[in-house]
């Protein structure tokens, strides 16, 4: 009678863990689709009482990379003027890897038109979801990033994020929450500065945030809310945190087909961030440490810059990297494995460079 107790209970742990298991995979696939997307961020309350708040507000229009395409357009044609565009951010994610245990999200972000044509487009961030992860890559802070083994996985997804040229960025570990309306994850982790800060708000006073991420998945949108801590890192390696700021990723969903436009843009080059990928885990296999490069990010080298499209409707990318070079085979169908181990050993010389 305990054998068949002891079974029955086995079985039956086996199937709400396979339940909860299938529930946690479609929040997270639940997050796919095309969306019009709005970033927000801003600083809420000082920390340390000497620090004044910074009054402005980062929004997805404030992108740099946005601004320099409108420039670049009123050089093109004079003629063209902002309110011909309009400043309305999309993004296409679709999942890059479906396996039982691995969810690997690609975002791509782009601008159109007031007909729907494509204006600009450039391949955004990535998350990856690992179930019961065993190892992954995280900050520790004087960009820097260690191999570290992923302490009580059990039951929990890791949530990798991955910068433009799949270096990593952040990660964290943590169950997904179904006794709510809507799942939720919750998460708190170490990160580099993001690069809205340096790079659009050109903030070079800090070096680090305290993020606390909550990830809902709705029926027609999903929200990624953020309560960050602006962080100082001293020499001594001591931590100082001297202002709260608030943070939301809105993703409202569009039709499927408002993201069809890019489609070939991704056909063309997914090849190539598969192989980025296989570089950068390589990496993480043979426990390397990892270190923010100086200078030119590792994007340009490796993907290039964003891409516009001239009035003309010729697509123009300002700065070429290494993916351009696969992309030209690609279309000569010069596409083979030894093709795909060279391009992937000139991946290596750019990362370890």
């Amino acid at each position: 009678m305990k054998a068949s107790l002891s079974i029955f209970t086995v079985l039956l742990w086996g199937a709400v863990h396979a339940d909860t298991l299938e529930k946690d995979r479609q929040a997270i696939l639940g997050s796919t689709g095309c969306y019009m997307v709005d970033y927000n961020y801003h600083e809420v309350e000082a920390i340390d009482p000497t620090y004044k708040l910074d009054p402005r507000e980062y929004h997805s229009s404030i992108n740099s990379d946005f601004q320099k395409f409108f420039k670049m357009y009123s050089m093109i044609d004079p003629a063209v003027t902002p309110d011909k565009y309009q400043l309305t951010v999309k993004e296409k994610i679709y999942a890059r890897v479906d396996s039982p245990n691995t969810i690997h999200l690609q975002h791509i972000i782009f601008l159109t038109n007031k007909d729907g044509q494509l204006d600009f487009v450039m391949k955004h961030h990535s998350e990856r979801w690992k179930y019961e992860a065993a190892k992954t890559y995280s900050f520790v802070g004087q960009g820097r990033w260690d191999a570290t083994a992923v302490e009580n996985s059990k039951g929990k997804w890791t949530r990798e994020m991955m910068a433009l040229d799949d270096s990593p960025r952040y990660s964290c570990t943590a169950a997904w929450d179904h006794t709510r309306e809507y799942p939720t994850w919750t998460c708190a982790n170490y990160s580099p500065i993001a690069g809205r800060e340096y790079r659009d708000m050109k903030r070079s006073d800090y070096q680090a945030l305290n993020r606390i991420h909550e990830v809902t998945v709705y029926p027609n949108a999903w929200l990624d809310t953020q309560n960050n801590e602006k962080v100082i890192e001293k020499e001594d390696g001591t931590r100082v945190a001297f202002v709260k700021e608030k943070g939301r990723n809105w993703y409202t969903r569009l039709k499927n087909d408002d993201c069809n436009v890019i489609d070939s843009f991704i056909a063309e080059r997914k090849g190539f961030w598969d192989i980025t990928q296989q570089v950068w885990d390589g990496l993480l296999n043979e426990g390397k440490q990892i270190s923010e490069p100086h200078g030119a990010p590792l994007w340009l080298s490796l993907n290039g810059g964003p891409f516009i499209v001239h009035p003309g409707r010729q697509m123009v990318q300002y700065k070429k990297g290494l993916e351009e070079k696969y992309v030209t085979a690609s279309k000569d169908k010069q596409i083979d494995a030894k093709f795909k181990a060279e391009i992937a050993d000139e991946v290596r010389k750019i990362v370890n460079q």
